[in-house]
């Protein structure tokens, strides 16, 4: 047992940070009154810390980028899953933050619509006359989906854009993986 300096409450040794230089091998200050001064020091020294943090960066830019460059190379499936299974879990805030990003960045959003249209010029055509036939009642969309069965608010995929009426019914998920298939 041991009493903390600071607080001068008795307390085991193993609330104490170890300190080699000390007669009993720990600090004289315990583990709760060390952090609560770290975090008052912090709070008190954001502009200095904030400073040290950008000139730190600045000077290993380089080594930094190149370290978290093949971390993401070495760890692409595992971040993949995890950003999957966040983005599932929170499917709500994701929505409100992609739909309040488009809204602030609308020119950016227009000028890359302008360019996809512009690039692909036979999907478009396709995704007009699938639309048109919808709206003529033409082509009926599916309430279930073609690859999974469940049902679902399903999406038009084209095998063959110079086909453009010939699609399957699938719902977000199948559709993306399908697209993957292709990748």
């Amino acid at each position: 047992m041991k009493v903390c300096s600071k607080c001068k409450i008795e307390k085991p040794l193993d609330a104490f940070y170890r300190k080699d230089s000390s007669k009993d091998g720990r600090q004289g200050i315990c583990k709760v009154c060390q952090e609560e001064y770290k975090r008052k020091w912090r709070q008190k020294n954001k502009e200095k810390i904030a400073e040290y943090h950008q000139k730190y960066y600045q000077e290993h830019k380089t080594d930094i980028v190149k370290y978290h460059r093949k971390y993401r190379q070495e760890h692409r499936a595992e971040r993949a899953e995890y950003q999957r299974k966040w983005r599932q879990e929170h499917r709500a805030r994701w929505a409100e933050y992609h739909r309040r990003w488009r809204h602030g960045h609308k020119a950016q959003v227009r000028e890359y619509v302008q360019k996809w249209r512009q690039n692909n010029p036979e999907k478009v055509r396709a995704h007009n006359a699938v639309n048109c036939a919808i709206q003529a009642e033409e082509l009926k969309p599916s309430v279930f989906c073609e690859e999974c069965g469940l049902p679902a608010e399903t999406q038009a995929h084209h095998e063959d854009y110079n086909k453009p009426l010939e699609v399957d019914w699938l719902c977000r998920s199948c559709h993306r993986q399908r697209h993957k298939q292709f990748i």
